[in-house]
């Protein structure tokens, strides 16, 4: 009679447990999410505004912390693994790790086309008002320009990414779970941090003289 009694109160606290947990860690991912959205930018700025011209560089690090998530993911697995010795070690099926393989790709060339702009979101805007405050004293107008263009197409390409996300939640034919997400997030940039990786080689990034080393 004990026994039953207390079965109950293990499961219900348990479940407490899962909930607690899932919680923090998706808390956890916004809260990262937030300051590499907006950190980023900023960094970024400040690196082409103080002479850095590497854009492969900073495309690569765009994505270059994608093992940290590997962290959450270890967390889950050995939570899983103490309630249920049997749990799968993964939930990526071939056709998730495909689609992300193809989203990790145009996040690549994303991120290249980001970090080429050079120029925050909101200059453009300042540019579409013919003003020029906003505008870097050694960039010229041509390349301004060419650097709001740029940010429409990164936007645009960027939400070309967001749906297909969306879409490979949708034809996963399984439950969209924490796990399955960041499992999603990892290989993404498994793929697109060696994108712009192959870009740095071929920019010659790690030699004296990189491409491009002329200021604008």
């Amino acid at each position: 009679m004990d026994t039953q009694s207390t079965q109950p109160n293990k499961n219900k606290n348990k479940n407490h447990m899962n909930k607690t947990l899932r919680k923090t860690l998706t808390i956890l991912n916004c809260l990262l999410l937030m300051l590499g959205n907006t950190g980023g930018p900023c960094l970024s700025r400040l690196y082409f505004n103080h002479g850095g011209h590497r854009n492969w560089l900073l495309s690569f690090l765009e994505t270059a912390g994608f093992p940290i998530l590997l962290i959450p993911l270890i967390i889950s697995y050995y939570y899983r693994r103490s309630s249920n010795p049997s749990t799968r070690a993964y939930f990526t099926t071939p056709h998730i790790y495909i689609s992300c393989a193809i989203v990790g790709l145009l996040t690549g060339l994303d991120d290249f086309l980001y970090a080429y702009v050079a120029l925050l979101t909101v200059g453009s805007v300042i540019l579409g008002l013919h003003r020029n405050s906003d505008r870097p004293a050694n960039v010229t107008k041509g390349k301004y320009i060419m650097g709001f263009i740029l940010t429409l197409g990164t936007a645009a390409l960027y939400g070309l990414v967001l749906p297909l996300i969306e879409l490979t939640y949708m034809k996963a034919k399984q439950v969209v779970t924490y796990t399955l997400v960041m499992e999603m997030q990892v290989i993404m940039g498994f793929f697109a941090t060696p994108f712009c990786f192959v870009g740095m080689l071929i920019n010659h990034d790690f030699s004296g003289n990189p491409r491009g080393s002329k200021a604008v």
